[in-house]
């Protein structure tokens, strides 16, 4: 009450000279919290734009390893030399993905899941060569039970 009644004998000058200052220190408040809340936004930027590099690099692992998949599945249904090629090509560029992962990712969690995802990768390239094996091994089998039937067959059709 007692400010107020002070407030009341301030002459209209003084009065202007008040509540333009009041107008003046609300926009500091105001300009400063802005700064404040933009260099809190900058910061969230930065940490969306560093998640963003390692989702890219996830997706391209991600990527490589299903078209690896792909060119396996259509090398075993028909057994052609340029799916087998490209699905190492892939196997490689998924494996330079993972490295390059391991170099670039900080957190324990993603480190993790990287070394879980490279032992998951060697053990893959070490079934598709055990794969490889399996069908020159039966194509062996094939070829000499043929020589033994196609003889037989030349007899029974002349």
């Amino acid at each position: 009450m007692k400010a107020l009644k002070q407030f009341e004998t301030l002459s209209v000058k003084n009065k202007i000279y008040f509540g333009f200052g009041l107008v003046i220190a609300t926009a500091i408040v105001i300009g400063g919290t802005s700064i404040v809340k933009s260099l809190g936004v900058s910061t969230e930027f930065d940490r969306v734009s560093a998640t963003t590099a390692d989702a890219r690099i996830a997706a391209k692992i991600d990527t490589d390893m299903a078209k690896t998949l792909l060119n396996t599945r259509a090398f075993i249904a028909d057994r052609s030399g340029a799916d087998l090629e490209a699905a190492r090509k892939f196997l490689q560029d998924t494996k330079g993905g993972i490295e390059t992962a391991k170099q670039k990712f900080t957190s324990q969690q993603a480190a993790d899941l990287i070394a879980q995802s490279a032992t998951a990768l060697i053990e893959y390239e070490a079934g598709l060569e055990r794969v490889l094996e399996l069908y020159g091994e039966r194509d062996t089998i094939v070829a000499k039970q043929l020589d033994v039937i196609a003889p037989n067959i030349r007899k029974l059709l002349q």
